[in-house]
């Protein structure tokens, strides 16, 4: 979308905020007109027309006008930037805080005007000292609201920026791979991938995909994410761990009580970043015996090893993410590169 059309839609959706705005108008002064009525009914039954107790509710009414016709101005303006970000300069919502501020000062200045027509014979003065105190307040309110309004937009802007397309990426043949300590399982997947026609991403195409010279590695998966069209996480009990003797009670297993073997916890952190941003496109792969973590429990883990019906499985989890799996009138992937587990560990206490 170019300048003009940008700014035509903003024309546009800002002349639909105005006539809205004319509309909630009407409708907040229909609410107070008839909430008046209803006050000097309620007061009139009382036996207590013309008291002080009509006055101040009438002038709580024409208050409560005022804080209403703020908050729909907002909201208003709320529903603009969803439809068109353009409109959230700094001089717009400058001007809205303007706006606010003329609403408030006219509604509070007519008080005393609505006050005389239900007759109540005052002037200005006798409610000027409790209204400026409610235009403080109310102005406090304005700038409180449209500073909470300025942040959102600038979230959601900042979310609409940074977030990845989750519809696939533009070539379907590359993987990005989680690994951790144990090459040769990373070697081996890369392998198999290969053989399945798939590309499998390396980790200086990641760092060039950010067009950065020393990014956060936050940023180089972010971009690897998106660039894959799916993600391996290849789950290697790289580490050991139990845990805490402390935190050990009656019903615990011995994954918990003994030291297991473990997937790194850059595997682990991966893993949920993975899954967070794109969990139809993510595949959990696990080589031998690791210690189970709860957040992955329920979801169907692969268990990769050399056997064919485990490598078609795997080839078949990668086509289910829209992966351009080449398996047909080929046979290089039934073999490969063997899948060998970390090193064989015996429990102990």
């Amino acid at each position: 979308m170019n300048k003009n059309s940008d700014s035509r839609r903003a024309s546009t959706v800002l002349e639909l905020e105005g006539l809205a705005r004319i509309k909630a108008m009407e409708e907040i002064n229909e609410w107070s007109r008839l909430a008046e009525e209803e006050a000097v009914r309620d007061c009139s039954a009382r036996g207590i027309p013309q008291s002080g107790i009509l006055g101040g509710r009438i002038a709580s009414i024409h208050r409560e006008r005022a804080k209403r016709m703020v908050d729909s101005q907002i909201a208003l303006r709320r529903e603009t930037l969803r439809q068109a970000p353009e409109v959230a300069t700094e001089e717009s919502l400058k001007s809205l805080l303007g706006s606010a501020y003329a609403t408030i000062d006219g509604v509070l200045k007519s008080i005393p005007e609505h006050l005389e027509r239900r007759g109540f014979h005052m002037t200005a003065d006798g409610v000027r000292p409790k209204d400026e105190f409610e235009a403080h307040a109310l102005k406090a309110h304005s700038n409180r609201e449209i500073e909470i309004l300025k942040r959102e937009h600038e979230l959601r802007v900042s979310e609409q920026e940074t977030r990845l397309p989750t519809v696939g990426a533009k070539d379907k043949r590359r993987v990005w791979i989680v690994h951790g300590r144990n090459l040769d399982a990373r070697d081996a997947m890369c392998l198999f991938l290969r053989s399945i026609g798939l590309e499998p991403m390396e980790w200086g195409e990641a760092l060039a995909l950010t067009g950065k010279g020393t990014p956060y590695t936050g940023e180089v998966l972010d971009h690897a994410f998106a660039e894959a069209q799916a993600v391996v996480v290849l789950l290697t009990g790289d580490d050991f761990a139990r845990l805490g003797k402390r935190f050990v009670d009656a019903h615990d297993t011995r994954d918990e009580t003994d030291l297991t073997p473990q997937a790194r916890p850059n595997v682990l952190f991966e893993a949920g970043m993975a899954f967070g941003k794109y969990p139809e496109r993510t595949v959990l792969v696990q080589l031998g015996k690791t210690r189970p973590f709860s957040d992955v429990i329920g979801r169907n883990v692969l268990c990769i090893s050399n056997e064919l019906k485990k490598r078609q499985g795997l080839a078949d989890r990668l086509r289910t993410a829209g992966c351009d799996v080449k398996t047909d009138h080929r046979t290089d992937w039934h073999f490969g590169r063997r899948f060998q587990p970390s090193e064989c560990f015996t429990r102990r206490r």
